[in-house]
């Protein structure tokens, strides 16, 4: 379409695209690894998830497992189907769970000052924002599963409701088995200097 509209212009347009994904991926990796290195830090996953590297002090552990399964993941679905096919599914997938996770975030602000910030609470920025940002984020959500995509493209709906099943039980069954790692939680997201030490990070 790109030649056809823009002739050697598709080079811009191919470049746009590959700076994109490029930019898309490397985002998706340091989330990733950034959530799997601090749950090994509170020992939430296994502690060598919490290492970083004597040199580069980077989550490099993380990194690797990251790496591996995205690889897997990607290579799996595209042999499965076929590339762009393997393509759609996870980016269903990934919308589907990246909206919930704003609209989490959403909610999460609100009850934040409500309960830690009543003096810097806004009612504009910490209320009607985030509730219009819910409202609004209900439409593509809804539009994800209604209709449901063609096959192959709705497996992504499937594997993200799957997913996050499976994220709830193991909340469940780390709260009945290992309350004090919830209660670290807040520190997925705190620099290693504010963290406290753990095994992981003292065995680094």
């Amino acid at each position: 379409m790109a030649t056809t509209y823009w002739g050697v212009g598709w080079v811009i347009i191919f470049l746009a695209i590959a700076n994109s994904a490029i930019a898309n991926a490397n985002a998706g990796v340091n989330a990733a690894t950034r959530v799997m290195y601090a749950m090994g830090r509170i020992n939430v996953l296994p502690s060598a998830f919490g290492r970083t590297h004597p040199e580069h002090r980077t989550p490099h552990v993380a990194i690797i497992a990251q790496s591996i399964l995205a690889l897997v993941v990607a290579l799996a679905l595209g042999a499965a189907f076929d590339p762009v096919g393997g393509f759609s599914i996870i980016a269903t997938a990934v919308t589907i769970v990246v909206i919930l996770v704003y609209m989490t975030v959403c909610v999460s602000t609100t009850v934040f000052y409500l309960r830690e910030r009543q003096d810097q609470f806004n009612v504009l920025l910490h209320g009607v924002f985030p509730v219009l940002a819910i409202v609004i984020l209900l439409a593509p959500l809804y539009y994800q599963f209604a209709p449901l995509p063609a096959y192959p493209v709705r497996l992504g709906n499937y594997f993200a409701v799957i997913w996050i099943v499976l994220g709830f039980v193991a909340l469940g069954l780390a709260a009945a088995q290992r309350p004090q790692a919830i209660a670290q939680a807040e520190e997925v997201f705190v620099e290693d200097e504010a963290a406290p030490e753990t095994d992981s990070t003292t065995n680094r």
